[in-house]
């Protein structure tokens, strides 16, 4: 009868083991599943920010190119509505720079486009 006691004693202590070793693997993997969540939502929110850049020295990038066209079409006839339209092209890169400016999320950024904004100008 000893023996069988024992035996239910180490059975036990062996389900108890596993049970402990069970539970800390939960915790464990509830704890890293915490972690991966506020993990991407900060780099959803770092993304969302820095999309906004983007998306404005895009828009910046096409304005620039529509004054060009306009500008060599000016060279060839002037046209009081490609003057209408070089202007508009003109107050959308200023509008998408001052976006830009508003949206700074980098080290560095502000000077860049400080520097953009003075060869506009000049």
């Amino acid at each position: 009868m000893d023996t069988s006691s024992n035996k239910r004693s180490f059975r036990r202590q062996i389900l108890f083991g596993y049970g402990v070793a069970t539970l800390l693997t939960a915790i464990v993997l509830v704890w890293g599943l915490v972690n991966l969540l506020r993990l991407g939502q900060a780099s959803d929110a770092i993304l969302r920010e820095n999309y906004r850049s983007i998306l404005a020295a895009e828009k910046m990038r096409g304005a620039i190119q529509q004054q060009q066209a306009a500008t060599v079409f000016l060279l060839v006839k002037t046209d009081r509505p490609l003057i209408q339209r070089l202007s508009g092209t003109q107050q959308q890169f200023l509008l998408n720079l001052a976006k830009a400016k508003d949206n700074i999320t980098i080290p560095g950024e502000a000077e860049v486009l400080k520097e953009l904004e003075q060869e506009y100008i000049e």
